[in-house]
């Protein structure tokens, strides 16, 4: 079979699909330009070239333009630290349960400001010590010089170190969020 019929059996609307092209000089033992010309000469374009092996320039990918899914939609991202079981080592809650210990120096008085009983919140911090391996708050019972709480040294190493992860990670939400959704709705 000649070169032009072959190209002429696999037009598709009137182009040459070009892995048809290569597919035509592999069979045909042509080489790619000479089967390039041949479509040329019939006046038959080659089609979804995106190496630009069959004349003129590289042709770029389209974009393609994925209508909004709805307008206003925005990516959101929850963030924790599992142990080595799966079961919730350290998350938003706990972050803040610890941020407030921080600012009122008080388990009594951070488990007020989360609307928790403090009982309740003392077993968060059990847990949390227990799931991180380390102690997280050190306590000072009361008595004439009032007692308190304050974070360990691991603890603010680890709020530290969350934070930074958290933003991270909403960053790249964000980033992919706009990726596959299109900024018409970032």
């Amino acid at each position: 079979m000649s070169l032009e019929n072959e190209i002429q059996e696999s037009l598709k609307e009137g182009r040459l699909p070009c892995a048809s092209a290569w597919s035509i000089a592999k069979t045909s033992g042509a080489s790619v330009p000479e089967v390039g010309q041949a479509a040329e000469a019939m006046g038959v374009r080659i089609s979804d070239c995106l190496l630009g092996c069959f004349g003129g320039e590289k042709r770029k990918r389209r974009e393609r333009s994925t209508p909004p899914v709805a307008q206003g939609l925005s990516p959101r991202a929850k963030v924790w630290l599992a142990d080595g079981g799966g079961a919730l080592a350290f998350g938003e809650g706990k972050m803040r349960l610890l941020e407030l210990i921080a600012e009122h120096g008080s388990l009594k008085s951070a488990a007020e400001a989360m609307g928790l009983e403090y009982k309740k919140a003392w077993l968060h911090l059990e847990e949390m010590e227990k799931r991180l391996g380390t102690s997280v708050v050190e306590r000072q019972r009361g008595g004439s010089s009032g007692g308190g709480s304050h974070l360990t040294e691991a603890a603010s190493a680890l709020l530290s170190r969350y934070r930074r992860y958290q933003a991270d990670v909403i960053a790249y939400a964000n980033a992919r969020f706009a990726h596959h959704f299109g900024k018409e709705n970032a």
